[in-house]
């Protein structure tokens, strides 16, 4: 949504921050805070009963965002033990077979998880979680938006106000 969304939502709310990735979901169920940004195990704790949910946020008129963090990033080193096996192995995983497996294996109710794929069945993955078709996404792992230090300088420029 861009720098000046960020400015505003930094610079204009009441923003609390915290280092430890759990304890934004805990403030969330004990009703300390109404949203929480960037929260973890959210999924975990309403499955405990606790009174939290996520955002569907796949349905939003925003460009939705699709990243390898959620299919899962595979790395081959350049000096493998034994490189030919590795090959091997990466061919499966990406082939259809090893992408359906992938997708099945992985898809929990608090490990959601869609291969990038769209050759292969979508009936394990949950249809909210579904890329729709026809939706424009936004691949965030382009190399333009690795480098987070303008991001994190707009941030830290707003909270300074």
């Amino acid at each position: 949504m861009g720098p000046e969304y960020v400015r505003r939502l930094y610079g204009e709310m009441e923003v609390t921050l915290t280092r430890e990735i759990r304890q934004g979901t805990d403030w969330l169920a004990g009703g300390k805070f109404a949203i929480c940004l960037f929260c973890s195990g959210v999924l975990e704790a309403k499955e405990q009963g606790l009174p939290v949910d996520e955002f569907k946020t796949t349905r939003w008129k925003e460009t939705q965002a699709v990243t390898a963090g959620s299919t899962g990033s595979l790395v081959l080193l350049n000096r493998a033990p034994h490189p030919n096996a590795a090959k091997l192995f990466i061919n499966w995983f990406l082939s259809r077979e090893g992408q359906v497996a992938l997708q099945k294996v992985a898809n929990t109710p608090v490990n959601l998880l869609e291969s990038m794929r769209i050759d292969i069945p979508k009936d394990t993955v949950a249809a909210e979680q579904r890329r729709a078709e026809g939706v424009k996404y936004l691949l965030s792992d382009r190399p333009e938006f690795i480098d987070m230090k303008p991001i994190y300088q707009v941030v830290n420029d707003a909270l300074k106000k």
